[in-house]
């Protein structure tokens, strides 16, 4: 059955984690400002002042914490979203302990220490959710520890959907232990499915007593209302939770946006967060950035560009037309990777690895991508954004969009060096399905968090290609 414990038991166990990982970071800075002294203490500060604070800090960070929906029951305990959170929780605690400091005037406190308090909570409570989530993800690789037993109704596309998703990502808590199917039949034979089928709709009762699953999710919800109620009339005797999938209509109902003129309503696909003050936003964070990197990058970016000349001949910069935004056509600049006119004799060639027109250097260059830093400069030029869905050339452009459904509702905003698909690993010779399906979602779910959350995973994954 469900534990239902459960609900209660992670919150309270995240809760003392971030108290006793709060803790840790509040006397690491004690013991760096009064013992260690790394910045030397001055003025009539009493040390003991900040022992006597620590309880209640502790508890206005929990507090924080729970005001940004840090300990609600069944959500990941660390991802890039939880760690926005604590970001988050972390500033609107400090806010608080200073405007409490400000108005109460007990103390006398260093105002160094708020900044540093900050930073080493945020550090820590973070580093122990993580190291939390990991340890739990072994328990449930290994011996399905913690993870909902669940049985699945159906044995469809949806019904297989769900269940890779569920043996993909354990981290969400689930186990699976098999499929329910509507009905046998003989096709299902030569549809081999990740766990067996252990009977049909017509044993549900007994199915769920002789299993005892925590949860059922019913993939097909088209059923008869009284069939429905039957179902979930049946769960709830058994003490089990019954979740319905929705299916592929009501999945693209998700995709569809609804405006109405006095009344009248118009469907159409969800537009894009990308408008208006948000693409201002956007285009003024690209600018910024972009100048920065180019700036702090210059000295390594002319390295490379006399590598490369000593490496091959021929010029330091490939120029290429890509399709961008509303289809328009623009020439992105790349550091060249290729010999000299490597495609005179063979046109529009798709990237491969192994690639004898690519030099020795420029091998180097693509592995670790570094030969995309020049499109930097159409980024400022505004042709490209530092994230989008990756451009691509007219010869595929054409090619793709009569092949591969919503393909070109990609051009719906500015192309990227670099996007959520590729931060997921989608990238060069990879499947294009997928890849559209990560670029849309990015397009429908724009924000400027999500731009600094993959720009992170960028760096994170280019860094580990230099070990």
């Amino acid at each position: 059955m469900v534990n239902r414990q459960k609900n209660i038991f992670f919150p309270l166990l995240l809760i003392l984690m971030d108290a006793f990982a709060c803790a840790v970071a509040l006397m690491g800075i004690y013991i760096l400002r009064f013992h260690i002294q790394i910045i030397p203490p001055h003025g009539g500060y009493d040390p003991q002042d900040y022992i006597r604070i620590f309880p209640f800090a502790i508890l206005i960070w929990i507090i924080s914490f729970g005001f940004v929906h840090l300990y609600r029951p069944k959500q990941r305990i660390f991802n890039f979203e939880i760690f926005r959170r604590v970001c988050k929780g972390s500033f609107l605690a400090i806010i608080i302990i200073i405007a409490c400091n400000f108005f109460l005037r007990e103390a006398e406190y260093a105002r160094i220490l708020f900044p540093m308090a900050l930073i080493a909570t945020i550090i820590t409570i973070s580093i122990a959710r993580a190291i939390l989530s990991r340890t739990l993800i072994f328990l449930s690789k290994k011996n399905g520890l913690g993870a909902a037993k669940v049985l699945i109704v159906g044995t469809g596309t949806i019904a297989r959907m769900i269940a890779e998703k569920i043996l993909e990502h354990p981290h969400y808590g689930y186990q699976l232990a098999g499929f329910i199917s509507y009905e046998k039949s003989e096709d299902e034979k030569d549809k081999p499915l990740p766990a067996p089928i252990i009977g049909t709709l017509d044993q549900f009762r007994d199915i769920l007593k002789d299993n005892s699953p925590d949860q059922v999710f019913l993939t097909q919800s088209n059923f008869p209302t009284c069939k429905l109620i039957d179902l979930m009339m049946e769960c709830e005797k058994q003490m089990v939770d019954m979740k319905i999938v929705p299916n592929i209509f009501e999945m693209l109902i998700s995709e569809i946006g609804v405006e109405d003129i006095e009344g009248i309503p118009l469907f159409g696909l969800k537009e894009s967060p990308l408008q208006g003050i948000n693409l201002a936003i956007k285009r003024c964070f690209d600018i910024v950035f972009s100048i920065i990197l180019l700036i702090f990058l210059s000295p390594f970016l002319l390295v490379i560009a006399i590598l490369i000349k000593i490496d091959s001949r021929g010029s330091i910069f490939y120029h290429q037309r890509r399709i961008g935004m509303d289809g328009r056509t623009f020439t992105l600049c790349k550091f060249r990777t290729m010999i000299d006119k490597a495609e005179s004799q063979t046109g529009p060639v798709w990237a491969k690895e192994n690639d004898p027109r690519v030099t020795k250097f420029g091998r180097w260059l693509r592995k670790t991508d570094l030969d995309e830093l020049p499109q930097l400069i159409n980024v400022i030029k505004g042709e490209m954004s530092l994230v989008g869905p990756r451009p691509e050339r007219p010869f595929f452009v054409d090619k793709f969009k009569e092949e591969v459904p919503r393909y070109m509702a990609r051009h719906k905003v500015k192309s990227g060096m670099t996007g959520w698909a590729q931060a997921n690993g989608f990238r060069g010779n990879t499947s294009l399905p997928q890849r559209i399906k990560y670029d849309l979602f990015y397009i429908e779910n724009w924000s400027l968090w999500f731009d600094l959350n993959i720009l992170l995973l960028t760096f994170l994954k280019q860094f580990s290609k230099f070990k």
